[in-house]
């Protein structure tokens, strides 16, 4: 055994080559928009109802049964109802147009 600590070989040079494209996304853009809503329109469901509750609560702890109250508690619920709605058919509209869910490559 030696008194030397040995020295590990130096790691490979990596290539930041930047002239390369990257692989293009075959979604059509407007798929891709609507996929992202797609999924955000979970959280924004779920802040929007939290809101819209909190706000007819507020109404409700001061007594204030009256129209305004009302129209946040039904808004509350009819707000999570067009967010399941529009996963819903964004799914279906996929299955429409992309049974085998893979893209055309005509597509822009």
């Amino acid at each position: 055994m030696s008194d030397r600590a040995e020295i590990p070989a130096p790691l490979p040079q990596r290539s930041y080559n930047c002239s390369r494209s990257p692989e293009r996304n075959p979604w059509p853009t407007y798929v891709r928009v609507l996929a992202v809503l797609h999924v955000l329109s979970f959280p924004i469901g779920i802040i929007g109802w939290i809101i819209l509750s909190i706000r007819a609560g507020w109404l409700g702890a001061q007594r204030q049964f009256d129209l305004e109250f009302w129209t946040m508690v039904l808004s509350g619920f009819g707000w999570m109802g067009l967010c399941t709605r529009y996963r819903r058919w964004f799914e279906d509209w996929g299955r429409k147009h992309w049974p085998d869910g893979q893209p055309t490559p005509d597509e822009k």
